[in-house]
């Protein structure tokens, strides 16, 4: 989690338009940092934006099919 934090903002991690989200407390959603933020990721994992994929390079974060070709390459059948 620290080394996705470091590349990208907790802000594209947080998945604020799940129920997860929605349905958690208004307390819990006030005033969200990166470290608030981090601990409720950690607390209910399924807060974090899905798929994340690590290139090595590039941290990719959602599903994108375009940004998918651009960054990883257009590949055809059997790989």
């Amino acid at each position: 989690m620290k080394s996705w934090l470091a590349q990208a903002s907790w802000e594209e991690l947080l998945n604020t338009r799940g129920p997860t989200f929605r349905n958690l407390p208004a307390a819990k959603k006030e005033n969200l940092n990166a470290a608030r933020a981090m601990d409720l990721m950690i607390e209910s994992p399924s807060l974090i934006r899905r798929p994340i994929i690590e290139t090595g390079k590039t941290l990719l974060i959602g599903f994108d099919p375009e940004r998918y070709r651009t960054v990883l390459g257009k590949r055809g059948k059997g790989g």
